[in-house]
């Protein structure tokens, strides 16, 4: 029998690449390691386009992947991706620069994968994934794998995605992985401090975690797609490692394999928290690092951005701001000075915190308007995921 795919995603900093080394650690599993990007950019780009005549301006090709909050084409563009197409031509003239791309980034992470996807070859989106995913099976044979079950690829910022990939590979199974907001963006700063380059734009990071968020409950209230994908904590996975590497084992069909509990084998992959070494990357103090590295001002951000969607996934904020703070507004204005090299919000400051702001108004007291379901559907992207809470 073919192996199944498989896609893991979530947030850059957000656990994705621990829980994808624990499932690749089964010896029926092989992921790959972040190579799809490029192609998704490319994909979204060629959605946008088909999409132009029910938005109100063009979106520039090659533009960060969005968070869809507040924008007036927000809704239209989340329902485009959402609707997306799989067989979405690749024209020829673009297919070696693609490959070069792919290569490139999972050479990041995964360089000897990235020696297979010079090779790959599609005429069209789904043809070219399904190309990536033998590249990863040619990757697992040359390591000398068994036969394997599954196949899959780990990826971030791209869950939008999954209804279409569901559609596409009617077979395959979805893994979306979960971290506190306020770790995510204490790691992401804990890693620029460490390497400056690695700067990144911390308002648009807790943006996209909210996504993940009213985009998982969206999917799991579809019949079609709730039975196929499951939630992995990182924090559940970091304090009972072998119940939750056994329960996503059981996910697939597979039994818990102790190879699991060593996602990086005695000489290999040995985690990549910003908190410092935490042996082979499943350990406690990886969980609750961030509560002694965080500032209060950044504490506060988090919070006072990702309330709503904190309560719904079982983060409870340690204080909710009914409004924001002078050291909420200063971290904002910080990182709008220096956003690194991409940034998904509106780039005016004030206009976003404006926008926060009536997202808490909306979120204690939404009112009874006519036009309350499109401002909701701004605000929150899914409002249902006001009425999740975890169990």
């Amino acid at each position: 029998m073919a192996p199944h795919p498989l896609f893991v995603f979530g947030v850059a900093r957000g656990g994705t690449n621990l829980i994808a080394r624990v499932l690749a650690a089964h010896s029926a599993v092989a992921i790959g390691m972040d190579p799809l990007m490029p192609l998704f950019r490319f994909w979204r780009d060629a959605v946008m386009a088909e999409a132009r005549a029910g938005l109100l301006r063009e979106r520039p090709a090659g533009e960060p992947f969005q968070d869809f909050y507040f924008d007036a084409d927000g809704p239209a563009m989340l329902a485009a991706m959402l609707a997306a197409r799989t067989d979405i031509a690749i024209p020829p003239d673009r297919l070696a620069p693609l490959r070069e791309a792919l290569a490139a980034r999972a050479a990041l992470e995964s360089p000897d994968l990235a020696r297979h996807l010079v090779r790959v070859d599609g005429s069209d989106v789904a043809a070219l994934i399904g190309a990536v995913l033998g590249a990863v099976a040619a990757e697992a044979r040359e390591a000398g794998r068994g036969p394997l079950a599954w196949l899959g690829c780990k990826e971030v910022w791209t869950v939008d995605f999954l209804p279409a990939l569901a559609r596409a590979f009617p077979d395959a199974r979805f893994v979306i992985v979960l971290r506190d907001p306020r770790a995510v963006l204490a790691s992401l700063i804990a890693m620029a401090a460490g390497d400056p380059s690695q700067h990144a734009h911390g308002v648009s990071y807790l943006r996209h975690w909210r996504k993940l968020v009213a985009l998982v409950a969206l999917f799991q209230a579809r019949p079609d797609l709730a039975p196929r994908l499951t939630v992995a904590r990182f924090e559940t996975m970091c304090h009972a490692a072998e119940t939750e590497a056994g329960r996503l084992g059981a996910f697939l069909g597979l039994p818990f394999e102790a190879a699991m509990l060593h996602p990086g084998g005695e000489n290999g992959w040995q985690g990549n928290s910003s908190f410092g070494a935490i042996g082979t990357g499943i350990s406690p103090a990886a969980a609750e690092g961030w509560r002694r590295r965080i500032a209060p001002a950044d504490h506060a951000l988090a919070e006072f951005l990702c309330a709503p969607e904190m309560a719904a996934a079982g983060y409870e904020p340690d204080a909710v701001l009914p409004e924001p703070t002078d050291a909420v507004l200063r971290r904002m204005l910080d990182f709008h000075d220096d956003p690194g090299s991409w940034r998904s919000d509106s780039g005016d400051p004030f206009a976003d915190l404006a926008w926060e702001a009536l997202r808490h108004r909306l979120w204690r007291a939404p009112p009874s308007l006519p036009e309350t379901g499109t401002l909701m559907a701004r605000c929150f992207l899914n409002p249902d995921v006001l009425q999740q809470r975890a169990e």
